[in-house]
């Protein structure tokens, strides 16, 4: 068992291109067409001219702008872009090709990212926004600001209780984890 876990390690390794070699963004847009994102509809690259957009961000901040590459056995599975401004890095898309979400791809590029970040000294911003990833990466959270615009009251305190459910929930799973991860383990075996 030990043996197979090192191999499937070793089959996992990160590439990063920078702005300055447009095979970086290609194979993510491959791997965005791909995706699960795709599959919900809510590709990044679907519309052309974020396409064009992410092009013009490469092409201008060059060696900061970078793509990060998950490959397994040879194949990119997985994208990660992000800037690295002085000693930060902000990262800012993430997608991954859905038939390999048993291995959990995000987590693992994720993994070998902070590594390399970490060579080089740099802290990793993943910006506002909350879930799973976030949680599981960072000791902390802060609310920036918390706006509901309805006319409406009902909606307006429907909206605010919904917030506070949500952020109760991910404080349970991440306080249970390895309850939470038994629970999806047992929901893919049963295919639901």
């Amino acid at each position: 068992l030990i043996k197979k876990i090192k191999d499937l390690e070793t089959a996992f390794y990160l590439k990063s291109f920078p702005g300055t070699m447009p095979e970086g963004l290609q194979i993510a847009f491959a791997i965005d067409n791909q995706s699960r994102k795709q599959t919900r509809g809510y590709s990044t690259f679907a519309d052309q001219r974020i396409s064009t957009f992410y092009r013009s961000l490469a092409a201008n901040f060059k060696k900061h702008f970078l793509v990060n590459v998950l490959y397994y056995a040879g194949k990119p599975i997985a994208y990660e872009i992000g800037f690295s401004v002085g000693k930060n890095y902000f990262g800012s898309q993430i997608a991954f090709i859905g038939e390999y979400s048993s291995f959990s791809p995000g987590k693992i590029l994720l993994i070998k990212l902070f590594e390399s970040l970490s060579t080089k000294h740099l802290k990793a911003d993943f910006g506002s926004g909350d879930n799973f990833f976030k949680r599981l990466f960072s000791s902390g959270n802060k609310q920036l600001y918390k706006i509901v615009i309805s006319k409406n009251v009902f909606i307006r305190k429907y909206i605010a209780s919904v917030c506070i459910g949500k952020n109760a929930l991910f404080n349970k799973m991440t306080q249970y984890r390895k309850l939470y991860g038994m629970y999806r383990s047992v929901k893919k075996i049963l295919g639901k």
